[in-house]
């Protein structure tokens, strides 16, 4: 809440919040050479996710895989700028190790059931 009795309506607080939510995803992009290789097999995962006539459900999780990827880096990146200011005082956070680890797990996770989908797409589609 802002000082004295102006208060703040949640349509603004929210637009705020939307703002605010565009800048840090343009930073974290931008900051992250990383991201271009994830935008790369994105289109590669879409493309033939289409040629393969996915299904509803097969799309649906393909995009919530491909989301969880996005995500674990973007939360990563957060940590790694959280460790820069926090080596500049002298401090160590393992926490960036973490955050390193739930990007591995989230790509080898992701990474399984694209592949899963993908293939058994794969052998309906040349099965006829």
């Amino acid at each position: 809440m802002l000082p004295g009795n102006y208060r703040v309506s949640s349509t603004r607080r929210a637009s705020y919040r939307l703002v605010r939510a565009f800048r840090g995803a343009k930073c974290g992009v931008r900051g992250e050479s990383v991201f271009f290789v994830y935008f790369f097999s994105t289109a590669l995962v879409l493309a033939a996710a289409t040629a393969l006539e996915a299904s509803l459900l097969e799309w649906a999780v393909l995009l919530l895989c491909i989301t969880a990827v996005f995500w674990a880096e973007m939360f990563n990146t957060a940590l790694q700028r959280l460790n820069q200011t926090l080596r500049q005082n002298g401090s160590k956070v393992e926490a960036l190790d973490v955050g390193h680890a739930a990007v591995l797990v989230t790509l080898i996770g992701a990474g399984s059931v694209i592949a899963l989908i993908l293939f058994a797409r794969l052998r309906t589609f040349l099965s006829g």
